[in-house]
């Protein structure tokens, strides 16, 4: 064998035999870099969608945000147009209380629901009882609104109906009441309706108006107060109806006694 181990033909073409021991072409070798490539562009593509998605997100908080504080603004643009409208509203007489404890004389109204003939105005009696036509009598005198409304629909319902539904209120009431003395066509003790006011004008109009020797400009107001004593209100009719010195219409309290005084001739 020759010194450098490779037989040859003479002709310089390796021998058979040791044919396997000549290198291998394994063919190009694999590009790197283009791999490299591919991988940086999937994480450039995969951030890129992360920070879209972050922008949207942020994005979408922000509107969030922006809508509730628009509303929060119209809620508070809301309550401040309703309170100034109900600033801007002329006063309105309170709702009667149902804890009014019902007295003798008291007049009160009830309605039953589908059962106009059973429903009507009654005044209490002396004993503080209404006299129903149906019903026959019932002790109210001493129960508040509520208490007689309940005592009510009981007996109605033990006895007469089934499943009654009513609602009792009060016409007016005994302890609210004005005295109109003097020179007025009716002259007269005139109940206050209850839950509803009633001015100096008002009532004299409702006693009929003034005598042909009543005094307009001379009229006195004689009004209880909280201690016990009594205050006197003087009043000229001419400043009440030409609103002179920006005096309006007196409203009346519960128990004022109006005076109207003769004409000095």
């Amino acid at each position: 064998m020759p010194p450098d181990g490779i037989l040859s033909d003479g002709g310089g073409a390796l021998l058979a035999s040791d044919a396997s021991k000549a290198p291998v072409d394994a063919g190009p070798a694999p590009d790197v870099s283009a791999a490299v490539r591919e991988e940086a562009k999937a994480q450039k593509e995969a951030a890129g969608k992360q920070a879209a998605e972050a922008r949207a997100k942020k994005e979408a908080a922000a509107q969030a945000k922006r809508e509730a504080a628009g509303k929060q603004a119209a809620e508070a643009g809301g309550r401040k147009k309703a309170a100034r409208k109900k600033a801007a509203a002329p006063a309105t007489p309170e709702e009667p209380s149902s804890g009014y404890i019902l007295m003798p004389g008291d007049e009160v109204e009830l309605l039953i629901f589908r059962e106009p003939e059973m429903s009507g105005v009654f005044r209490l009696n002396e004993s503080g009882e209404l006299r129903h036509p149906v019903a026959g009598t019932l002790a109210l005198s001493g129960k508040t609104v509520h208490e007689a409304e309940s005592e009510v629909t009981r007996l109605l319902g033990e006895n007469y109906l089934v499943d009654p539904r009513l609602v009792l209120r009060i016409v007016s009431a005994r302890s609210a009441q004005v005295v109109l003395l003097g020179e007025v066509m009716k002259p007269g003790v005139y109940p206050l309706p209850y839950g509803e006011g009633l001015t100096l004008l008002q009532a004299i109009a409702g006693a009929g108006g003034f005598t042909e020797l009543a005094s307009p400009e001379r009229i006195r107001i004689v009004r209880r107060n909280p201690e016990g004593g009594t205050a006197t209100l003087r009043v000229r009719m001419s400043d009440l109806t030409r609103g002179k010195g920006g005096k309006q219409d007196i409203p009346l309290e519960p128990n004022d006694v109006i005076m109207v005084d003769e004409v000095f001739f």
